[in-house]
């Protein structure tokens, strides 16, 4: 895991070499003496904290910090204030400031505050982003919530399985319980491009049954932040198709906009009941094994 990236603002070099010397072996940090170089270093590359002096040339504390409540891409970024201006701490606090840190700083009250701030940071955005896992069938690519998701497998051998739904026609066993595989190549019709034992398995879990949709290939979890999410109310053109009636958003990351499917819109409560039947007599009788499509 990266360290997180902290920037720390002030005009003094002994002030920025202890805070360094405090940080370095935690952080990735970056360093900035006056606030203009401040707000050009933060939009270069968003960090995930500010250390914030007040008193600067340029551009004071108290600039920098009204400055990133007026930008949005700037305005949650925590800025803890260090500050031997003990009396400014309530106003810093009520203009945007996590924190306030009075000098002579201490190392280690430092060190446990840094971690603090950023670790509640990193809850919330975390609580408030959507993570997603991506999974393709040759060309075409949707999003699962990882929320939904139990584990990840490689596709093992299968049996038939009949249900009356013919996006799930076959079944495997997974740590003694079955798993109906889902046709992910059906529901975005496309063509597999990879062989059946390459293939990859997002286990999720629908009203208690076990199903498995089936890609290519997927991707590392991503957290895709809210403002690049639009749910499905707020969507236009869907179809009542099987993976229409699946979609609960689209997201827009460096791969472009993906829908991404909700698994308990790819099968009814009908077929669920069904599978929950068919995999009973699955497991007492033997079946044919083999690969799926």
């Amino acid at each position: 895991m990266s360290l997180s990236h902290l920037l720390v603002v002030d005009d003094s070099a002994a002030v920025v070499g202890y805070i360094v010397a405090a940080l370095e072996s935690h952080y990735r940090l970056t360093t900035a003496s006056t606030g203009r170089e401040a707000l050009e270093r933060m939009r270069l590359g968003r960090p995930d904290g500010v250390l914030l002096d007040l008193s600067m040339p340029e551009l004071s504390g108290d600039e920098v910090l009204a400055i990133m409540q007026r930008d949005e891409a700037l305005r949650t970024v925590p800025v803890i204030v260090v500050s031997s201006e003990k009396e400014r701490a309530e106003e810093c606090l009520r203009h945007g400031a996590v924190a306030f840190l009075p000098k002579p700083v201490r190392a280690d009250a430092l060190r446990q505050l840094v971690d603090r701030v950023l670790g509640e940071a990193a809850r919330r955005r975390q609580a408030e982003n959507l993570t997603v896992l991506f999974g393709s069938v040759g060309e075409r690519e949707v999003a699962v919530p990882l929320s939904s998701v139990r584990t990840v497998v490689l596709q093992p051998a299968t049996r038939s399985i009949d249900i009356g739904a013919s996006y799930i026609s076959r079944v495997f066993e997974l740590e003694g319980q079955p798993v109906g595989l889902v046709r992910m190549a059906r529901a975005l019709r496309a063509e597999h491009q990879l062989p059946v034992e390459d293939r990859k398995c997002l286990v999720v879990s629908v009203d208690g049954a076990l199903l498995a949709l089936c890609f290519d290939k997927v991707s590392d979890p991503e957290e895709i932040a809210p403002q690049n999410v639009v749910e499905r109310g707020a969507l236009a053109g869907l179809d009542d198709r099987l993976l229409g009636r699946a979609v609960r958003a689209v997201v827009t990351s460096e791969r472009g906009p993906r829908a991404v499917v909700e698994p308990r819109g790819l099968i009814s409560r009908q077929a669920l009941r069904r599978l929950a039947s068919a995999v009973q007599q699955v497991g007492r009788s033997p079946g044919s094994h083999g690969p799926a499509a």
